[in-house]
Parts: structure tokens; sequence; C-alpha cells
């Protein structure tokens, strides 16, 4: 059998530390368990006593920048996530309200739904996929884009599944990811919009029957978005993760921003290619819910040394993971569709708290065991 070609990359660890000091959620561990991760995964001896390690990772590839080497601690940490789950280890207890291929999940627990089809026309030309987050915590904005859009079929259920593949559930993204392409295909459409920059990563490389635009980019070529007339200070564009596999989706939320907000735009200091995570990538947010929640602080904390009033996502769980600590850091957040006429307002934060009621108190076991068992 050969090396793991992942694994591999790794014997040039020099195990000099930059990756670790560079992010908030290894600080604290010894490089040297990069090497121990790597050759635990060459010989097959993965403990799940260890499965911390690969699970803090928001897998954001920060580190990439900062190694020597050039190597990307996310890869590892991905490839040590696939193999626990392979090895029946993973994913952790924590990650259950992730397995959104069920018909009750994290979302429909939240709106109330299932993911039931409704009943669609046999055919559409141009279709308008908003993934799960939007759909749930802001479904005010689809029927806002679909203004805009026009004549579009909304497919307001389904999941493109990329959460499966953040916790090593990569088997199961692929089964669930090609059967939702597969229903895409079924209606012979030539475009399909998307909201969500991890369902645009999802479907842009394997979807050749259609052409695959984000929605920012539709609203842009429809020539009728006009400059909001709300003050929201100066901006600053959070890259999410996504964007680094879709390199384009870096101009075009900038140049969305500029065209719907005529006031003063800066740049973290951390962007584009050299993002950081909001904190909840990688299912940290249900793992570890006070790490995340600092690592969203160090985000926003991050955009107020560039003077920022207002942090902007593309994203709508990073809005809503950054919105969890946005009233403690004193700064505002939107989601990029907010920011269409009339502005929306809303409070990030209490979407986060009304979402995680869902696994609190006397709805944690009962919630948990409905996600498990399916009643």
């Amino acid at each position: 059998m050969g090396k793991n070609p992942v694994t591999e990359k790794f014997e040039a660890c020099k195990t000099c530390g930059a990756c670790f000091k560079t992010c908030e959620a290894y600080k604290t561990y010894n490089p040297k368990t990069i090497k121990k991760l790597a050759d635990t995964l060459n010989k097959n001896t993965l403990s799940i006593n260890d499965a911390h390690l690969a699970y803090r990772c928001n897998l954001c590839g920060h580190c990439q920048t900062k190694c020597p080497e050039g190597l990307n601690l996310a890869e590892l940490f991905k490839e040590a996530r696939i193999a626990y789950c392979k090895s029946g280890q993973g994913p952790l207890s924590y990650h259950t309200p992730m397995l959104t291929n069920k018909k009750i999940n994290f979302f429909t627990l939240n709106n109330s739904i299932t993911l039931m089809k409704p009943n669609y026309p046999k055919q559409a030309d141009r279709i308008f996929f908003p993934g799960c987050a939007l759909r749930t915590f802001r479904p005010e904005l689809i029927e806002k884009v679909k203004t805009f859009l026009g004549d579009v079929l909304v497919l307001n259920q389904d999941c493109c599944g990329k959460s499966f593949r953040g916790i090593g559930l990569e088997d199961e993204y692929q089964t669930h990811n090609n059967a939702l392409i597969r229903f895409l295909e079924s209606f012979k459409p030539k475009e399909i919009i998307v909201a969500c920059p991890n369902c645009y990563t999802s479907f842009k490389p394997k979807i050749d029957f259609a052409k695959v635009v984000f929605a920012q980019e539709a609203l842009l070529q429809t020539g009728k978005l006009k400059p909001v007339t709300t003050d929201l200070g100066t901006i600053a564009v959070h890259d999410s993760c996504p964007f680094k596999e879709a390199p384009e989706l870096f101009n075009i939320a900038r140049r969305f921003v500029d065209t719907v907000y005529t006031g003063q735009r800066v740049e973290f200091i951390n962007s584009k290619e050299k993002l950081r995570c909001c904190g909840g990538g990688g299912g940290v947010s249900f793992s570890n819910e006070k790490l995340s929640k600092h690592i969203s602080s160090v985000r926003l904390r991050e955009a107020k040394t560039t003077s920022a009033d207002t942090v902007v996502t593309f994203c709508v769980s990073c809005a809503i993971q950054l919105g969890s600590v946005a009233a403690k850091e004193g700064i505002c957040v939107f989601h990029s569709l907010d920011l269409l006429e009339p502005v929306s307002n809303p409070d990030y934060g209490i979407v986060y708290h009304r979402s995680r009621k869902q696994f609190s108190g006397s709805k944690l076991f009962v919630n948990l065991m409905r996600l498990q068992l399916q009643v």
C-alpha cells in the first residue's frame, strides 16, 4: 500500500509551530502533535481520545499562509476526520445536528418543516437554490432576491450536504450531493443560482448541464441594484472560507458591496486568500461552542482595528456565528442580501440564541433523540 498523499506532505514539517502560533484553536498545542497525527494516520492507529485535535480546526487554511513549507493543516485534519468516520469512531456525538440528510435535522427543528419536496413543475430554465440557512433563518430575503431575479423556480428544500464533508463523512457527502445534483438536472435548467458559498463550491465543479451563478453576481447582472440610503458607517467584507475554493467570489463580493453601498469600505488585515474563519466552520460551533465564539470575537476585533463599523458576510451561517458576539464586541453584522433596499436590520445574535435553544434546557435531550431516532 502506498503512502497517504496528504500525510506524505507532512514529512516536510519542521514542527516550527508557525501554524499553531497564528491559530486561536491551537496556540496551546505542541507542534510535534502534527507529526504524531500524520504518523498515526499512516499506521491506521487513530484513537478517539485524540479526536479533539482534529475536530478543533475550522478548516479555513489560514495556517498555510504562515507555514514556511506551505503545508495546509486543514488537509491533514480533514483526512483524520475521514479516518475517524470510516473506522466508526466519528463523527462526534456533538455533530448529530449536522446530519442534514435526515427528515428531521438542525434546520427543520428551527423552522418546523420537513424535507418533503413540494410539487414542482417538471421543467425550469432558471432555478434559485437558497440553501439551508437562508431558508431557515432569513426566508424573507429569498422573496426579496426573487423580486430582482424575476422568473425563477425557488427550490425551498434540500441541503447541498457539505456539512457532511466538514465532519469527515466524505462518502455520505458524495452520495447526498450527487443525488441532489441529479434532482436539479431533472428540471433541465440552463442556470442555477445559489445564495450560499458552500452550495456554490459544492455545485460548481460537478454541474455541467447548467451555468452555476452566485446569487450576488446574478443580482448585479439584472442592472436593478441601487445604492442603499441607510448609513452603515465603514464596511468590511468578511470572506467566508469557501471563497478560497472559488476565488472569483472575492471580486463578486466586493463588486456587490460597492454597487449597493456608497460609503467607505475597508479590508480585513486577513482577507481574501489570507482569510480567517468566522469561528463556526468545520463543525466547531457544535463541538466546541466556547472556542467558536472566542474565534468570532477575534475576527470582529480585527475588523475594528480597520475602523470598520459594520461587517458584511455572504454566508448566513457566518452572519449568525459572528452575530453571536457582535453586541459584546460593539460592531454590526449584516448579510450582504440585507443590503438590498429596503435595508434589513436583523439581530443575528438573537437568531443565534434562538437556534441554540433547540439544544439547551429541556429541549436538549428530546431534540437529540429526535435527530438520532427520527421520531
